[in-house]
Order: structure tokens, then sequence, then C-alpha cells
């Protein structure tokens, strides 16, 4: 990645959320503005230039791909990152057509994969540059396949437990039976 300070736009109302995200891009070449409201992204989006934009689509102040759409028709030359917490295959394509560069989920991102992310769409004159939209479908249908996998998995731990839980009350009816024959 070029040394040159990339400017990024975090559009995102979760403290919590986007303490994370800030640390995740800590020490590395990105300079953050942060905000929590649509009107204000769409004001500092007017008044400064941003590399990428950071967004997430449930606001207080607007929710959904209406909030990509607002952003969209402002961010001039700025990639835009959809970052949000609920993610499936109808959104994901639903987010891209309407024509955001990245769709991450929350639960996706760490210290390595938002800088790897914002990475692939750096070029060496240190403009932001989605290098290929195969390459983009290639990562959503990845991450969109693994959280399938991930709730198929949390789905049958769940019927283990249950399965391991009437082994145990099985066991214990069985104990206390023998128990009572013992005793009478």
């Amino acid at each position: 990645m070029d040394t040159a300070t990339q400017r990024i736009l975090l559009v995102e109302d979760g403290d919590g959320d986007a303490a994370l995200i800030m640390e995740y891009l800590r020490g590395r070449n990105y300079r953050i503005d942060r905000c929590d409201r649509l009107a204000i992204a769409i004001q500092w989006l007017i008044e400064r230039r941003y590399d990428a934009i950071l967004l997430d689509l449930g606001l207080p102040d607007s929710a959904g791909i209406q909030t990509l759409f607002q952003i969209q028709q402002h961010a001039g030359e700025a990639h835009i990152v959809v970052v949000t917490g609920r993610i499936d295959a109808e959104l994901g394509e639903s987010i891209r057509a309407v024509g955001a560069d990245m769709v991450l989920p929350k639960h996706y991102i760490d210290d390595q994969t938002l800088p790897r992310a914002l990475e692939r769409l750096a070029v060496p004159n240190g403009r932001l540059l989605l290098q290929t939209r195969e390459e983009l479908a290639t990562l959503t249908a990845t991450v969109v396949a693994d959280t399938k996998t991930m709730k198929s998995d949390i789905a049958e731990l769940k019927s283990d437990r249950k399965q391991m839980i009437w082994l145990l009350i099985g066991a214990l009816i069985g104990i206390i039976a023998n128990l009572i024959v013992a005793l009478v």
C-alpha cells in the first residue's frame, strides 16, 4: 500500500462498533473522521474529499438502502464500503446493485480483514479503486457461504446439546428408578 494517508469517513452510530473499527485501523496510514448521522456525513462529503466511506446502513436519521442512495449522491470518487451487522445473499446483492464497492459483515471484520479490504482497493497513487468486480463478488460469496456454514454449525451444536440433555435426563430417571427399587 502506498504510504500516502488515506482519508476515511466512518458513518457509524454504534459507539462500540465505531471504536472497534477505528482500533482495527489504528497505526496505519488512515485519517478517519467519524460521524453518527447521515445528515452530518452528507455535510462532510460536501465540504471534504474522502478516499473511502465505511457506512453502516442503520442510522438514527436513515435506514437501509436509502442510506446508501443518499451517501452515493455525495460520495464523489470515494469508494463506499458497507459495514453491516445483517448480511444475507439478497441484501448483499441489493447493496452491490445500488453501487457499493464492498460489503463487509461486522462479525467478519477484524484488525486484519478490514485493512486488507481497504488495501485491495488501493492503487500506488493513493487513490482507492476497486480492482475487479469479480474479486468483490467472490469475497462476498465467501462471506455469505461462511455465514451460512456457521449458522448450520450452530444449529447442529444446539441439536446435539438437546440430545445430550435428554440422554442425561434418561440416565437420571434410570438412577432414580433404581434407587426407588433398592429402597422398597
